[in-house]
C-alpha cells in the first residue's frame, strides 16, 4: 500500500479531517520520508522528540532506528491513531499534548536528544526559537519547513535577517533540499524544505550578555533598508556621534544595512559598545 493510500485509509479509520491552519499536510512521498530519517542520522541509543507526527510515517522509521521516541502531538485523533503504534512499538511514547506548553526536561531528564520534525508550518518560528534558547538542548534538529523559511534561517551575507542571525548565532544550519508540493496531502499553498541544525551551543559562543546581543542586532533590522548608521541610532537611541565611532572602531562601513553584515561583524558591534 502506498503512502497515499495508507493516508486516506487512516483519516477515514480515525475520522481525521486535514486542518489547514493547524499545518496538518501529511507527507505522502516514502522517498522524502526516507530521505528525512536518513538526514537525522539516528543511531540505536538516541532519544529522540517528534513534534506533530500526524499518521506515524516518519515516527514508524524513527522507531526502527532509535532507542525511545517521543512522539509529541496535539490533536487528539492522531495521537489516538499513534497510541495503536505501541502495540507494536515498546520503545514509542505518544504524548498528546501542545510542545509549546510542554517542560522537555520532565521528559527527556537533561540526556540528550535529537529533534525531527515535519514541522506544522505555523509555529516554525517560535519552536526555531525556543528549542535554541532554552534547556535542554537537542543535539540535533532536523526539520521540515517552509521553503521560504529555509532559505531565510540559511541565508548568507548580503540577504541576513533576524531570524538568520538568531539561528546561526547557536548553531550551524544547512539546507539540505526542497519538496515539492505534490509530496504532501492535502497540497499546500508552499514549497517546503528539509533542514538540519547541528553543533547547536548552549550560549552564542563569545558572548557574555545574549539579551544586550541580541538586542544590537534587532536594532541593525529596525529600519527596513536604511543604512546601518541610521538604524542604530535610532534603534538604541544614542547620539549620533556615538553611533559613528563605535562603527569606525569595529571596522564597520555605517553606509551598509543590516543584512549586509555577518554574525562576526555583530559580535565585533556588541563587544565595541560593551567596552
Amino acid at each position: 500500500m502506498s503512502l497515499l493510500d495508507e493516508t486516506k485509509y487512516l483519516i477515514k479509520k480515525y475520522g481525521i479531517k486535514p486542518h489547514r491552519p493547524a499545518g496538518q499536510n501529511f507527507l505522502i512521498s516514502e522517498d522524502v520520508v526516507d530521505r528525512i530519517v536518513e538526514v537525522a542520522d539516528i543511531k540505536k541509543d538516541d532519544v529522540v522528540i517528534e513534534i506533530g507526527p500526524g499518521l506515524g510515517f516518519i515516527t514508524k522509521e524513527l522507531l526502527a532506528r532509535a532507542k525511545k521516541v517521543y512522539a509529541i502531538e496535539l490533536d487528539k485523533r492522531l495521537s489516538n491513531g499513534l497510541r495503536d503504534l505501541q502495540k507494536s512499538y515498546k520503545n514509542l511514547s505518544v504524548i498528546n499534548k501542545d510542545i509549546l506548553r510542554i517542560n522537555l526536561n520532565e521528559i527527556v531528564e537533561n540526556k540528550k536528544y535529537k529533534l525531527v520534525s515535519n514541522l506544522p508550518f505555523n509555529i516554525t518560528s517560535i519552536v526555531l526559537r525556543n528549542f535554541l534558547s532554552t534547556f535542554p538542548k537537542p543535539e540535533s534538529i532536523t526539520l521540515v519547513v517552509q521553503k521560504e523559511i529555509a532559505d531565510r534561517v540559511t541565508a548568507k551575507v548580503g540577504k541576513m535577517s533576524i531570524l538568520s542571525c538568531s539561528v546561526q548565532a547557536f548553531c550551524d544550519v544547512e539546507k539540505i533540499s526542497e519538496i515539492g508540493k505534490k509530496n504532501f496531502m492535502p497540497i499546500p499553498k508552499v514549497e517546503s524544505g528539509i533542514i538540519k541544525m547541528t553543533n547547536i551551543h548552549d550560549s552564542v559562543p563569545g558572548i557574555e550578555n545574549e539579551k544586550v546581543f541580541f538586542r544590537i542586532i534587532k536594532a541593525g533590522f529596525s529600519g527596513k533598508r536604511k543604512k546601518l548608521y541610521n538604524s542604530l541610532t535610532a534603534g538604541l537611541g544614542m547620539e549620533k556621534a556615538n553611533v559613528s565611532k563605535i562603527l569606525s572602531d569595529s571596522g564597520i562601513d555605517g553606509n551598509k544595512r543590516a543584512q549586509d553584515l555577518s554574525l562576526n561583524n555583530w559580535k565585533t558591534l556588541y563587544k565595541t559598545i560593551n567596552s
